[in-house]
């Protein structure tokens, strides 16, 4: 296990949570919890100052499947550090949505990227404008902008944009599994006359870039996730109630999760980093500004969760989910 698993990300301090001495009740069920209540979804009075709050650029629905343990499930987390924007639900119990505003976070053959769904690229949408972004954000590095593929982002609209497209194929975990799309958005340039003074070019330049970051409005408003096993999954995916809703895939991303799933590739993500990720990419693709970490402590109890994992087992290395992907890597 690494020393960091997210060494770009802005992660709160959480050497705090350390500092919780034995179980409190909650203050609303009154049950017995260590740093927040995976049942009501609230940190223990101790520790209530000092968890982040975080706020999402759209609501999240995470529907759970009851056999998903709640001390072990990651999705908590979602629910506790972003309370106002996250909502989770026990199946069977699933709410009435709509199929024009929704959308749902699983692979399939129908499944289509976000960028795709966004930019309108082959979607059956009314059409969507789009204006080239430039967004260099920090989990660039993440992102693999292989050119030839299928359905992935495009900016062809517009010169200088680059078009990365990737056919891909989303994988869960019980949790999510990502897949392999992506979008790198190129800047908008102005086009300057050979009359133009030199300042006057440095003007229209700086204006360009600003003007460039231009919004993508996505019909959707309300996306969801499954928390359960991968074997799980069809269970609650496949269920009258959602067939109607748009499915998307995830850009491919390697997990940092400790629990062993046997069979499941490292491109398994627990929901928490699924979220994550999510977010990060849905910002970089429909918000003005530039993403600068707003999100980042989604990862916040994950990351405290993997330090301790980590310690308490002399590095991890020797656990079952990294004794395999020392092996494949």
């Amino acid at each position: 296990m690494e020393e960091n698993p997210f060494p770009a990300l802005r992660i709160s301090d959480f050497s705090i949570l350390n500092t919780a001495n034995g179980r409190s009740e909650c203050s609303k069920c009154g049950r017995s919890r260590k740093f927040y209540c995976y049942t009501c979804f609230v940190p223990v009075q101790s520790l209530i100052n000092h968890i982040p709050k975080v706020k999402l650029p759209i609501k999240i629905d995470i529907i759970k499947h009851p056999s998903e343990c709640d001390g072990k499930s990651t999705s908590p987390h979602a629910a506790v550090l972003a309370p106002d924007d996250v909502t989770l639900y026990e199946y069977p119990c699933i709410p009435d949505y709509n199929p024009q505003t929704t959308i749902l976070i699983f692979p399939g053959p129908s499944a289509v990227s976000l960028n795709s769904l966004v930019l309108n690229r082959d979607i059956d949408l009314p059409e969507i404008s789009v204006v080239t972004d430039s967004c260099d954000s920090k989990l660039e590095p993440n992102i693999d902008s292989a050119n030839d593929g299928k359905s992935q982002t495009d900016k062809d609209k517009f010169p200088e944009t680059i078009n990365s497209e990737q056919s891909t194929d989303v994988k869960y975990d019980g949790h999510i599994k990502s897949t392999e799309n992506l979008v790198k958005i190129g800047t908008k340039r102005c086009h300057e006359s050979h009359e133009t003074s030199e300042g006057h070019k440095s003007q229209l330049e700086e204006s360009s870039v600003k003007q460039s970051r231009s919004l993508h409005t996505p019909k959707f408003d309300k996306v969801i996730f499954i928390d359960s096993t991968w074997n799980q999954t069809s269970t609650i995916a496949n269920d009258e109630r959602l067939k109607d809703i748009t499915r998307v895939e995830l850009k491919s991303r390697k997990t940092k999760f400790w629990r062993n799933h046997d069979g499941n590739p490292e491109e398994y993500l627990s929901t928490i980093e699924a979220l994550y990720y999510f977010v990060c990419d849905y910002h970089n693709l429909c918000l003005s500004s530039v993403y600068d970490g707003q999100y980042d402590n989604l990862l916040f109890f994950f990351c405290f969760m993997y330090d301790k994992i980590r310690q308490s087992n002399h590095g991890g290395n020797h656990l079952k989910a990294y004794k395999k992907r020392q092996k494949t890597s």
